[in-house]
């Protein structure tokens, strides 16, 4: 093979290494999409399977963060699968966690079934029900609509999850390089350097941008409506965005994007600091727009995890967005010399990155302390596993980071370390590029202290029957317990069991074992209340069916209760 037919083989081995490593991040953004919900229904009124004399005016939901609501998104259904409610969904007077949709006056007995869709503060939607009755005990002998089959009538599909997943993570991508352009020229480049300024690139990355959050928003008004993505022109779906906090968000993006792609049109040929400093104002507005419809707003504390959130974006774009520039500005040809301008602005660009990495890991630690809640909850949630995925690709990083360091400080010296620094500032880039696949799962996964939050909530297989235990509120003190039965295969209400305990141990204490006796209550659903739980800390449940004389099937659990 030629030398000259190896450098060709190497480069397009390089573009395969990159357009790879781009397809596996977006590929894993887009899986992001199913990730778990983040606001948690905590209490319902009237209560899950509860039974009323006189219906009510209204129904209300509570959940343990603020939501947002449109399209009518909590919903009464009767037994033929009717609408009963008024349509006018609001926020409870002064609680923003709390929503509520008025009843048509004058309902009679029978059995009614609640649906709701709700948007978390960052945009991911919530949705589920349950029924009560009027007069009438919830039982399996009366027909009630499916809950599952009244929420697939306003389902937006998984294609618009995963483009919604798609369009965050790339707005993600697009917002670090204009960070770190920003950073790059005021910080890095050199007074009078002979390199062209990546004009091009800019204006590439604003108009990816902009397309990304005018996807967004269209593609929030679908999940937020339930709808698919044929609706995705609708007035009525652009509307709805807008009135929602994540689609303020995603205009005030698009704007932004608008104004850094004329601004970089404009200005295309100017050489001043001036004129791209002018560009610190719309990539200000896109940082803070990350916190406004994020975790970092509606999790306590905000006067820490605000401030967290932004040193975070900001050292990332600084770091990861400056070292586009600098490959793509002074060492874009493997057999390209050193020249005076790429040593200085490699200099100084190492002297900015070390400050921007601290910046970058203790933000980051300050926010995994208050996200993840407990060290077990790196290997016990979606949003953990990300988390370590995450620290493992930052820390790959760090040490091709630290080798170019070393590489740095030889180029003046010694010619043979331009190669290798280049090709170390690549591998840097494309981890970077993987680093945005577990980034947008963390967007979009439910902070494990958030879930915790809200009342404690298993799932566990019992033989051929799946169980869901909560326990409300699931801090010390009375608790109520509501289990209900489901057949693994069909899905199918498992209407009644013999006998279902609960044997609970707390083993720090040596307390228990403690039995409940878990009475029916309705269809698929067993329910005691007020039973206390009078310890913090960790508790094993031990669930136990039985079905007949002689079969019975048992699954573990545990759960913290909170203080």
């Amino acid at each position: 093979m030629s030398a000259a037919t190896a450098g060709v083989w190497r480069r397009a081995s390089a573009r395969r290494l990159v357009a790879a490593c781009l397809l596996a991040a977006a590929v894993t953004v887009a899986w992001a999409g199913d990730a778990s919900a983040h606001a948690v229904l905590t209490h319902t009124a009237p209560h899950q399977n509860a039974s009323v004399e006189v219906a009510p005016a209204r129904v209300q939901l509570d959940f343990n963060e603020p939501v947002e609501v449109s399209f009518g998104a909590v919903r009464v259904y009767d037994e033929r699968g009717e609408r009963v409610d008024t349509g006018e969904v609001e926020h409870v007077p002064g609680r923003p966690s709390s929503v509520e949709v008025g009843l048509r006056p004058g309902l009679g007995r029978g059995i009614y079934t609640a649906t709701y869709r709700v948007v978390s503060a960052d945009g991911h939607p919530v949705s589920g029900g349950y029924a009560f009755g009027v007069g009438e005990a919830v039982t399996a002998q009366r027909a009630t609509p499916d809950v599952v089959d009244l929420l697939a009538r306003s389902s937006a599909g998984a294609f618009v999850e995963g483009a919604y997943g798609v369009a965050r993570g790339v707005q993600y991508a697009a917002l670090l390089l204009l960070v770190g352009a920003v950073v790059f020229r005021l910080a890095v480049w050199p007074r009078r350097a002979e390199a062209r300024w990546p004009w091009r690139l800019l204006l590439g990355a604003a108009l990816v941008g902009l397309a990304a959050s005018a996807a967004g928003i269209a593609l929030q008004g679908l999940l937020a409506a339930g709808l698919p993505v044929g609706h995705v022109l609708d007035a009525s779906v652009l509307e709805g965005s807008l009135s929602t906090r994540t689609g303020e968000a995603w205009l005030l993006r698009a704007c932004a994007w608008a104004f850094v792609a004329v601004f970089v049109a404009l200005y295309r040929e100017s050489r001043s600091r001036a004129e791209i400093a002018g560009l610190a104002l719309p990539a200000a507005l896109l940082v803070a727009s990350l916190p406004y419809a994020g975790h970092a707003d509606t999790q306590s504390p905000q006067a820490v995890l605000i401030p967290a959130d932004v040193v975070h974006v900001v050292a990332a774009g600084a770091w990861l967005g400056g070292l586009v520039l600098l490959v793509v500005c002074f060492w874009r040809r493997r057999d390209g010399a050193g020249t005076a301008d790429a040593v200085a602005a490699t200099g100084r660009f190492s002297r900015l990155a070390l400050p921007a990495m601290l910046a970058l890991v203790a933000a980051g630690a300050v926010q995994a302390w208050f996200y993840l809640g407990s060290v077990g909850a790196f290997v016990e949630s979606t949003y953990g596993w990300a988390l370590l995925a995450k620290i493992a690709l930052v820390c790959a990083i760090v040490a091709l980071a630290s080798r170019s360091r070393g590489l740095t400080a030889r180029l003046v010296r010694d010619g043979d370390a331009t190669a290798r620094l280049r090709a170390s500032m690549l591998g840097e880039v494309a981890l970077a590029v993987l680093v945005l696949a577990p980034t947008a799962t963390l967007v979009r996964a439910a902070p494990p202290a958030t879930v915790a939050a809200g009342p404690v909530i298993r799932e566990l297989e019992l033989g051929p029957m799946q169980l869901q235990l909560d326990i409300e509120p699931g801090t010390v003190g009375p608790n109520d317990y509501h289990l209900y039965l489901f057949d693994r295969r069909t899905g199918a209400q498992i209407d009644r069991v013999r006998e279902l305990t609960v044997r609970l141990v707390q083993r720090e204490k040596g307390i228990g074992p403690i039995t409940l006796d878990i009475p029916r209550k309705g269809p698929a659903h067993y329910e005691l209340r007020n039973s206390t739980l009078g310890v913090a800390g960790t508790w094993e449940a031990t669930i136990t069916a039985r079905v007949s004389r002689f079969d019975e099937y048992s699954g573990e659990t545990e759960f913290e209760v909170r203080p």
